[in-house]
């Protein structure tokens, strides 16, 4: 259902529990992102690219649910607040991109730590903290085989590639690195 200029919300989605796979980009879906969306119990792909979403992610009643999502792609979307943190929760993802968020406050990588199965993080065009890039290089998932951090405002090369043995494809176009 991507591209097809699609507008509301998710209320009729909800309702699919067995829904596996949902990629509604590039609509002109609006409105908070609800959490119960990220842990329907079949779902394992989300794709809700290029939307106008909006606010932040909260999930109650963290003990009961089982997280099911392997595939999330929230970029080019207008989320504030609580976004890593509660995406932090989902430790089965094992494809993730959150780029071009337009997110006031700098993204800490620390808190993908809990991702052990990440294979694929993209955050291109948003603010990294750079203390995450530099700190306890180990807070990161060092699993991961593609990393994109293009356009992130990064002046020095991260310490944290030292520990990424298995990445295979890195992006890190539209920096300000020196030296």
């Amino acid at each position: 259902l991507s591209r097809k200029e699609l507008t509301g919300s998710f209320s009729l989605v909800l309702n699919l529990t067995k829904l596996s796979y949902l990629a509604l980009s590039h609509n002109q879906l609006s409105g908070t992102l609800p959490s119960s969306l990220l842990t329907m119990p079949s779902l394992t792909y989300l794709n809700l690219h290029g939307n106008d979403l909006t606010g932040s992610i909260e999930f109650d009643n963290l003990s009961t649910t089982t997280f099911s999502l392997q595939h999330m792609n929230l970029g080019n979307n207008h989320f504030e607040g609580k976004i890593i943190e509660p995406i932090s929760k989902l430790i089965n993802l094992k494809h993730l991109d959150l780029s071009f968020l337009n997110t006031s406050s700098p993204f800490d990588l620390r808190l993908f730590s809990s991702l052990k199965s990440l294979l694929y993080l993209d955050l291109s065009g948003n603010s990294i903290s750079p203390a995450s890039l530099d700190t306890n290089l180990y807070n990161i998932p060092t699993n991961l085989e593609v990393l994109f951090l293009s356009g992130c405002g990064i002046t020095k090369f991260p310490n944290i590639l030292k520990i990424l043995e298995k990445l295979e494809v890195i992006g890190m176009s539209n920096n300000r690195i020196k030296g």
